[in-house]
């Protein structure tokens, strides 16, 4: 029997089994009664109706299903980590541009984004070779770039990279690509990069970061950092 609102009787009144089968039923109905296990929800389905969602897995979040009908557990996209404008110089060190904690066990249930663009430059004109990588913990995703540059002109470098996990726990692949874009926004080039393997721990914290290393011949070179981001993806 599902829930129905209860007529108010006088004292001495005799309540019939039909009258008494209700009152049980609607305490049954009740949030308390349909719970079962610790962190469960309870949420309406319809008129003095609901039902129980239990408990979802570790580190999903509560969304509304496709049918925006219901809730459900889910991955949400969001960013862990985010560095805006900066100018770094060349002292022929790998710059650390963002680092971020990853929780144990995120990659059981989503993957990992990786977005840096740059502006490279060179005071003394020439060209200006380095090196962006994208990090979980020890597996990287690395590209090697060199653009020929003067002191009147910017290239803008852009590297993408996702980290993701098979069923198999602690088998991971990163892969991304890159392209270059001049002054004026023309499409230099670029390429996709092919899948690096590893077998990370996952059920630890592990750091995600994004590194740039300029070569030891660029003395005088810099790089403009546009943004750095380190987020949570949806696909699994």
């Amino acid at each position: 029997m599902a829930y129905s609102t209860m007529t108010t009787r006088s004292a001495g009144y005799v309540v019939p089994a039909s009258e008494w089968n209700q009152l049980i039923a609607n305490d049954e109905a009740c949030a308390v009664a349909g719970f079962t296990t610790a962190g469960d929800l309870f949420y309406g389905t319809g008129s003095k109706a609901g039902s129980r969602l239990a408990i979802g897995a570790a580190n999903k979040t509560l969304m509304v299903n496709s049918g925006a009908t219901a809730p459900e557990w889910g991955v949400a996209r969001r960013i862990l980590k985010q560095v805006g404008y900066s100018l770094v110089s060349n002292d022929n060190t790998e710059k650390t541009i963002a680092t971020v904690s990853i929780p144990a066990n995120t990659l059981a249930v989503a993957g990992l984004y990786y977005w840096l663009d740059i502006f490279p430059y060179n005071d003394t004109g020439g060209n200006v070779n380095f090196t962006v990588t994208a990090h979980y913990a020890t597996l990287t995703r690395t590209q090697t770039v060199v653009i020929a540059d003067n002191n009147t002109n910017y290239q803008q470098i852009v590297l993408e990279a996702w980290c993701h996990q098979s069923t198999a726990t602690n088998a991971q692949n990163m892969w991304g690509r890159y392209y270059e874009k001049d002054d004026a926004g023309a499409n230099n080039g670029g390429n996709g990069l092919l899948p690096t393997a590893g077998a990370i721990d996952s059920t630890s914290a592990q750091t995600a970061k994004l590194t740039v290393q300029m070569g030891t011949a660029n003395a005088n070179a810099k790089f403009i950092v546009g943004l750095a981001m380190i987020g949570v993806d949806t696909f699994i």
